[in-house]
C-alpha cells in the first residue's frame, strides 16, 4: 500500500469518525422541523438573499482551505528546520512550502473575486 492511500484511508477513517456523532445526534432529535423553523427564525436566513448566503458559505470554505494552506506551509518549515542539511528533504520541504504559498495565493484570489462577483450580484439586485 503507497503512502497516498495510507493518506486517503486516514482522511476517510478522521471523516468518519466526525460524522458518525453528528449523525447519531440527528437521529435523536425529536421534532427536526420545528427545530429547524426555530433556527431560521432565530438566524435571520429568511431575510437574507441567497447570492448572500452563496457568499457566506464560499467564505466559511475558503477561509476553511486558508488555514490548511498555512498549515502545509508551516510543515514544511518543520520538515526544513528538521531536514538536517539532507537535500532531498531540503527540497522536499522546500517544494511543499512554494506549494503552499501558491495555494494561499489562489485561496486569497478566489476570495476576492468570489466577494466580487457576489457583491456586484447583490448591488444589482438591490
Amino acid at each position: 500500500m503507497n503512502k497516498k492511500t495510507k493518506y486517503f484511508l486516514a482522511a476517510c477513517l478522521a471523516l468518519t469518525i466526525l460524522i458518525i456523532p453528528l449523525l447519531t445526534i440527528h437521529a435523536q432529535l425529536g421534532d427536526a422541523q420545528g427545530m429547524l423553523t426555530e433556527t431560521i427564525a432565530d438566524t435571520g436566513l429568511t431575510t437574507t438573499s441567497l447570492p448572500q448566503v452563496i457568499g457566506n458559505i464560499l467564505k466559511v470554505v475558503l477561509s476553511f482551505l486558508g488555514l490548511i494552506a498555512l498549515i502545509i506551509i508551516v510543515f514544511g518549515g518543520f520538515m526544513w528546520m528538521t531536514a538536517g542539511g539532507a537535500e532531498e528533504k531540503v527540497k522536499k520541504a522546500k517544494d511543499l512550502m512554494i506549494n503552499g504559498v501558491i495555494g494561499l495565493v489562489i485561496i486569497v484570489l478566489a476570495y476576492a473575486i468570489a466577494g466580487f462577483i457576489i457583491e456586484s450580484i447583490i448591488t444589482a439586485a438591490g
